[in-house]
């Protein structure tokens, strides 16, 4: 009769401090490779806010005849993840003249927490030199205007002054835009302001009247470009 002997042998603490390092490393792989491919590649990306940077600049050009070419140029830079569908666009161009006098008026406050004094040089009332109004699918238009991610679009405008006219270029601008799969849509006609510009305090109004809908812009401060 035969007998069948079997040995126990228990881990030594090294191979159980090994095999825990081992399950551990493993546990970090997952979850760095869940990171990676599922949250980092679909989740974060399906739950991210549009991120657009807005840059505006202006350049002039001479002409024969003390004339002058002006263009200015708007570009779109989606920063974001996801691509970002444009739901309207104001840009207003205003010719600045200044005096020689320096202005003394005490800081006003332009609304809540902003609050500025000029004590430069005091300017002239702005005359509209030009105005931009475009309205796309997220504001109730027919037009579709996305930008892919990284993606950058530029908008040039032109028009002609005469040289001299003016010491400085005012832009004031606003935007709307949401994500591009977003279905939500919010009627929206641009309105004019009694200089014959568009009323970009009214289009970034629009923030929030549909979720998802992020409107932004220069409604109290505005960039200048020297003439």
């Amino acid at each position: 009769m035969s007998r069948d002997y079997h040995v126990y042998s228990h881990p030594s603490p090294l191979a159980k401090w090994r095999q825990i390092v081992e399950i551990a490393a493993l546990i970090v792989a997952a979850i760095w490779a869940f990171y990676q491919f599922v949250y980092k590649e679909r989740i974060k990306p399906a739950s991210e806010a549009p991120n657009l940077q807005i840059l505006r600049s202006a350049t002039h050009q001479t002409l024969p005849g003390h004339k002058e070419l002006v263009t200015v140029i708007v570009a779109l830079k989606n920063l974001g993840s996801s691509p970002v569908a444009m739901g309207g666009l104001i840009v207003n161009a205003y010719g600045v003249r200044y005096s020689d006098q320096t202005g003394d008026a005490a800081p006003a406050e332009r609304t809540t927490g902003l609050r500025t004094g000029n004590y430069g040089l005091v300017d002239s009332k702005p005359v509209l030199l030009y105005t931009y109004s475009a309205v796309w699918i997220p504001m109730g238009a027919e037009r579709e205007f996305t930008i892919l991610p990284q993606d950058t679009f530029t908008i040039p405008m032109s028009f002609v002054i005469h040289r001299g006219s003016y010491d400085t270029l005012r832009l004031d601008f606003a935007r709307c835009d949401q994500r591009a799969d977003s279905t939500a849509v919010t009627h929206y006609v641009p309105r004019l302001l009694k200089d014959g510009g568009f009323d970009v305090g009214s289009m970034i109004a629009q923030t929030n009247t549909h979720t998802g809908l992020q409107c932004g812009g220069t409604l109290y401060t505005g960039g200048e470009f020297a003439l």
